[in-house]
C-alpha cells in the first residue's frame, strides 16, 4: 500500500488517496512519518488533509505551527480551486458557512464548490481547532474556531 499511496500523493490523485487510506490497510509509524513528509514536499494541503482526516495520530507529527499551516493553505487552495484566486474576499466566511450548510452555497457557484472538500476541511479544522481569517488587512493568520465563532456572529 505504501507505494500506491506515494504514487497517488505525486500525482494527486485524491480519490486513490481516499480509497487506500480506508481499505484498512495500516501504516507503520515510520512509514506514515514517511507519507507524511512526501505529502508536505509536495505542497498540496488538500493531500494533507486527506491523510491526518483518515490516520488520526498523523496529526502527532505536526508543531502547532505546521497545524497553523495547514489550515491556512488549505483554505487558500479552496478558495484557489473556487474563484481562482489565491484568498478571495472573505473566502473564510463563505466557507465557514458552506461547511457547516451546503445549502448555504449560492447556486451560481454550487458547479465550483466540491462538497466532500468542505467535509474535510471542517473535520480538519476540528481536530486543529483552527480556522484562519485575514488579519490587518494583509495576510492570513490562523484563529481558534471560538474566536471564528465569534468573528462570524458579529459579521452577521
Amino acid at each position: 500500500m505504501k507505494q500506491q499511496l506515494e504514487t497517488a500523493i505525486l500525482s494527486g490523485a485524491t480519490k486513490e488517496i481516499k480509497e487506500l487510506l480506508k481499505s484498512g490497510n495500516s501504516l507503520s509509524e515510520e512509514e506514515l512519518d514517511g507519507i507524511l513528509n512526501l505529502a508536505r514536499s509536495n505542497g498540496v494541503k488538500l493531500i494533507e488533509t486527506l491523510i491526518i482526516n483518515r490516520i488520526p495520530q498523523a496529526i502527532d507529527h505536526y508543531s502547532q505551527l505546521e497545524k497553523e499551516e495547514l489550515i491556512v493553505g488549505l483554505i487558500s487552495e479552496l478558495s484557489e480551486k473556487i474563484y481562482a484566486s489565491e484568498w478571495n474576499d472573505d473566502i473564510e466566511f463563505e466557507l465557514w458557512d458552506w461547511s457547516h450548510s451546503k445549502d448555504m452555497i449560492p447556486e451560481g457557484i454550487r458547479h465550483r464548490v466540491e462538497v466532500e472538500y468542505l467535509m474535510e476541511l471542517k473535520k480538519i479544522s476540528t481536530t486543529l481547532n483552527l480556522w484562519t481569517i485575514w488579519q490587518n488587512g494583509n495576510h492570513p493568520e490562523a484563529i481558534t474556531l471560538m474566536y471564528m465563532s465569534q468573528m462570524k456572529n458579529k459579521k452577521q
